[in-house]
């Protein structure tokens, strides 16, 4: 078997291996994604004012 050979079988039962193990994760929407960084925003600002206000 030559190395093309070898990465092409690699390539086929790694993918057939991450399909049948995340084909039935059900990934976010976009507005559930949006929402997410939005909160995540708010904390890492209200984290920076608290610390800004802190080292006076």
């Amino acid at each position: 078997m030559n190395n093309e050979q070898f990465e092409f079988m690699f390539d086929t039962v790694l993918t057939d291996v991450v399909n049948q193990t995340y084909s039935t994760l059900s990934l976010p929407s976009k507005e559930q994604i949006q929402i997410s960084m939005k909160k995540m925003m708010d904390i890492i600002e209200a984290n920076h004012r608290w610390n800004t206000g802190n080292e006076r």
